[in-house]
């Protein structure tokens, strides 16, 4: 199935929150809409429009890297994040080996663990 756009991504207005939660929001961003797999993510611009409407710091002016790369490194978080959740809600202990390896490219990044009780802790490294 591919992804369509259904809203005008230049205007942040477009975008919908219906979690409750920042991740869960976060995975809302490509959903079913009437039928069609919907990606309200499609340029870095939505992106940080995303983060803004959700009062999270966003960096002013353009971005330190080339163009794409908030994208692309945005879908790939969504994905873990939606597999994590998937994990959750059918009763297993979610894998965070994608998550932390994801985290670990920042300079200083969290690494998460889970103990027997699905409980996640966070550790700084």
């Amino acid at each position: 199935m591919q992804d369509t756009i259904v809203k005008d991504t230049t205007n942040e207005n477009h975008l919908d929150f219906v979690g409750g939660d920042l991740a869960i929001n976060f995975i809302n961003t490509r959903r079913m809409v009437e039928e069609q797999l919907t990606d309200t993510l499609q340029r870095d611009s939505d992106v940080k429009a995303w983060l803004r409407r959700l009062e999270v710091p966003v960096a002013k002016g353009s971005l330190p890297f080339r163009d794409g790369v908030l994208l692309k490194g945005a879908k790939e978080l969504r994905e873990i994040a939606l597999a994590a959740v998937q994990d959750r809600k059918s009763g297993k202990k979610p894998s965070l080996v994608a998550l932390n390896r994801f985290l670990a490219d920042a300079p200083s990044h969290a690494v998460l663990t889970t103990d027997d009780a699905r409980n996640i802790r966070v550790t700084r490294v």
